[in-house]
């Protein structure tokens, strides 16, 4: 009995895992099958939609990366520190996070046809990375340098020896990794459409805006058309295979529990 009911939960959760990881693959499959719609047609569309563009910002002045002092409509940041080995890869290491930001301002994306408000405060950025490492004993761009000065939770635990003939420096590995949607750059949108407020005369703005709802996650990538599709596919492969795995395993215990397969012993 206790074999049966093992069974059934498992092959309710891997149920579940797989409903789950659909759901997160829904938006994957409408981006590879369809094409991205003009901008000027979307106040006539309703529900998901996906658009392909270039960013710019709106009504408030861009953002600049605190790393790069590159402008910018949204950006996320990091400073981690390596522990562990020295500052080298060494076993057990790991990276931990001194600081962690993001931020964004309103801005548009905009095609041949017309530009659409994007709504950043619902967003998820999939964005490439810049990342600076900095080694003990070396000296950083004026910029983070600036930044380390001016950050309370960093602080260069780094020092020097002096052996005569070579000085050797020790101390924690540190990177700066900063992910930004620059301005003018070329990006992939996948939301809801409603509507929106209508732009100035002469404007090429549509009355519409781009945004998340309860079915539909919005999401702005920085790459082409595929390369947002894996990167929405990745987080929605854990679910999938370890609801397979979970699935295949409690199918296995029910066999068993009924006594249908002879090679696991009941």
């Amino acid at each position: 009995m206790e074999l049966l009911i093992g069974g059934v939960v498992a092959v309710l959760s891997g149920g579940v895992l797989l409903v789950v990881g659909a759901r997160k693959l829904r938006p994957v499959y409408r981006i590879l099958r369809e094409e991205p719609h003009p901008i000027r047609d979307l106040p006539m569309q309703d529900g998901p939609v996906e658009i392909q563009g270039t960013a710019r910002p709106d009504d408030q002045a861009p953002l600049r990366g605190p790393f790069t002092n590159t402008l910018c409509l949204a950006c996320t940041y990091a400073v981690e520190e390596y522990e562990g080995g020295g500052g080298q890869y060494g076993e057990g290491g790991y990276w931990k996070t001194l600081v962690e930001r993001n931020g964004a301002v309103p801005f548009l994306v905009e095609d041949e046809t017309g530009a659409v408000p994007v709504d950043h405060e619902v967003a998820e950025l999939h964005l490439s990375e810049s990342t600076y490492r900095l080694k003990p004993g070396e000296e950083p761009p004026e910029r983070i340098e600036r930044y380390i000065r001016q950050s309370e939770a960093i602080e260069r635990s780094t020092g020097s020896v002096d052996l005569l003939l070579t000085e050797v420096s020790y101390g924690d590995d540190q990177r700066f990794v900063e992910r930004r949607l620059d301005v003018g750059e070329s990006v992939h949108v996948y939301g809801t459409v409603e509507r929106g407020p209508a732009g100035e005369w002469g404007s090429d703005r549509v009355d519409a805006v781009l945004t998340a709802d309860e079915e539909t996650s919005l999401v702005v990538s920085d790459s082409a058309e595929r390369g947002t599709a894996w990167q929405l596919a990745k987080p929605a492969l854990v679910p999938v295979l370890a609801g397979i795995l979970v699935l295949v395993v409690g199918v296995a215990i029910l066999l068993a529990a009924i006594g249908l397969t002879p090679w696991v012993a009941v």
